[in-house]
């Protein structure tokens, strides 16, 4: 599956059943377990890239995917996060979880600091300093 059809196959089930349904994670777990690393990420990062309708719940569902199903490979850390913040879902706290995993605490602070002393919009100020927050982060 390529990343168009990864992003489809999100859309498609968080619209027609929601993100908390666990048959439906399990049966998406194991239809992406097969995919291409960057294929997945790509396709399920891509929904944090929009907050067209729906957007919660299918960043909410790309979310727990990404976490759950763990693609390994090298991202640059800081375009990723400045990439979603203006229409990251604040309550989705698996993306910055993933980043944790796939990449270590200290580099994901290390990355968020640099952001926050650099200029930002009001939104993206607020889902910066959510990604704080999920990440443990004291102001």
């Amino acid at each position: 599956m390529n990343q168009d059809e990864i992003r489809q196959l999100i859309i498609q089930s968080a619209d027609a059943r929601g993100y908390t349904n666990r048959l439906l994670i399990k049966e998406l777990r194991s239809q992406l377990t097969p995919c291409d690393p960057s294929e997945l990420f790509n396709g399920l990062y891509s929904l944090f890239l929009s907050d067209d309708s729906n957007y919660k719940n299918r960043q909410e569902l790309a979310g727990r995917l990404l976490y759950k199903l763990y693609p390994r490979l090298h991202l640059d850390l800081r375009r990723v996060i400045k990439d979603c913040l203006a229409t990251y879902y604040i309550c989705v706290q698996e993306l910055p979880l993933y980043l944790v995993l796939l990449c270590g605490i200290e580099r994901v602070v290390m990355v968020v600091n640099e952001l926050a002393a650099t200029e930002l919009t009001e939104r993206e100020r607020i889902s910066l300093d959510v990604f704080k927050f999920w990440l443990g982060m004291e102001d």
